[in-house]
């Protein structure tokens, strides 16, 4: 993302007249961390194992990991499989497809908000 809006960055300034927005849906759906997930909760966690329960049920598997990983700051770079098996940041026994439909319908809700916000009428 980091790289997308530094590019959206650069056109609008050489090309004054050009709005662009860059965002993620996801932008949306860790808004809810600390409310209807826990505060730390990351990838593959409950959020986004609810998502997907809701809208491709037959990815998700049985089985439900609580992973604590905890990442430094001072190591650069992404963890290898090896410190990271499980690739879950979270605890997953709480997801279900009826959670994962409120969260696609707070994504739906703050899309048209935000996109409501930003074009002129």
């Amino acid at each position: 993302m980091a790289a997308l809006r530094e590019a959206a960055a650069e056109t609008m300034r050489t090309h004054p007249s050009t709005r662009i927005a860059v965002l993620s849906d996801y932008d949306f759906v860790y808004e809810l961390r600390g409310l209807d997930a826990p505060a730390t909760d990351g990838h593959g966690g409950l959020l986004e194992t609810s998502r997907v329960m809701a809208l491709a049920p037959e990815t998700v598997g049985s089985e439900r990991p609580v992973v604590a990983y905890r990442a430094s700051r001072f190591v650069p770079g992404s963890p290898t499989a090896d410190e990271w098996p499980e690739s879950v940041i979270g605890d997953t026994r709480r997801a279900s497809a009826e959670l994962g439909a409120k969260i696609q319908e707070h994504v739906l809700d703050r899309l048209v908000s935000e996109i409501r916000e930003i074009l002129p009428a």
